[in-house]
Parts: structure tokens; C-alpha cells; sequence
């Protein structure tokens, strides 16, 4: 039953996205989340690259970060640098690297208390390294 009823809730929200302002295409190249039942799920069947993806969840442990990391390995593994703004110190790198991040290619930022988290995200995505920024937004001050 609840299955169902997310199911449901997924394709609502898949007939919004395409009624968004561009059909739902951002006329760019579609990623692969890198995972295909994700995928599967968007309506594209993946996220344009450049895109602003936040994930959503109600509650800690509910494998939003994970998805996160995950869809930065997949942009890792195309070339890009990850970047985590960390101003919590929670980041876990053992954790990320069982999820497949490269550590080697990662940088980790902690801003220090005071200093805007906003201005690590700015840089990090205005990098012409092509980097992939991740963080939580409750860390950032957005939620």
C-alpha cells in the first residue's frame, strides 16, 4: 500500500516537471545519476549537468546524503572534483569512500564558525575545475 501510494506521488510529481517552464529540458547534456532505478524515475531519465539538485528527506538516515555522494561519484568518475562544505565536521570519509568517492579527488572544506558556508558553495561551483559541490542545506543555514 505504501509503495503504491509513493509510486503515485512519483508520478505527480514527474507530470509537474515536464510541465515546468522548458518542457522539463534544459537543452544541455543528461547525466546518469548512476543509478538506473533513479534514473528511471526523472524526466529526462538523469539531471542536466550544471543542474541544482537538492534532496529531500524528513529525517536523518534516510539516504539522502548517500544518494548525494553516490551522484557525485558518477560526476567524479566523468572528471570533476568533488567539494564537501562540512561546516559540522559530520563528513564521514570512510563512509564516502565505501560509497565509491575517490578521497584523492575530494576536497573537503570546514568553514569556520562565523564565515559564511554560502561563499565555499559559490566558489566551489564557480571552479573552472568543473567541481561538484555537496553539503547539507540545514548545515548551510537553508533549511
Amino acid at each position: 500500500m505504501e509503495q503504491r501510494r509513493s509510486m503515485a506521488v512519483v508520478r505527480r510529481l514527474r507530470r509537474c516537471l515536464n510541465r515546468s517552464p522548458g518542457g522539463g529540458t534544459g537543452g544541455g547534456t543528461v547525466c546518469s545519476s548512476g543509478l538506473p532505478p533513479v534514473d528511471e524515475l526523472l524526466p529526462e531519465r538523469g539531471v542536466y549537468a550544471g543542474s541544482l539538485i537538492e534532496w529531500l528527506a524528513e529525517g536523518e538516515g534516510q539516504g539522502a546524503s548517500s544518494l548525494a555522494f553516490v551522484m557525485a561519484r558518477r560526476r567524479q568518475r566523468e572528471g570533476h572534483r568533488v567539494v564537501v562544505i562540512d561546516p559540522r565536521g559530520e563528513f564521514y570519509s570512510p563512509a564516502a569512500q565505501l560509497l565509491g568517492l575517490d578521497l584523492a579527488q575530494t576536497i573537503v572544506i570546514h568553514p569556520s564558525p562565523g564565515r559564511p558556508s554560502l561563499w565555499a558553495w559559490e566558489r566551489a561551483l564557480r571552479s573552472r575545475a568543473g567541481a561538484t559541490a555537496v553539503s547539507s542545506t540545514k548545515a548551510i543555514g537553508l533549511r
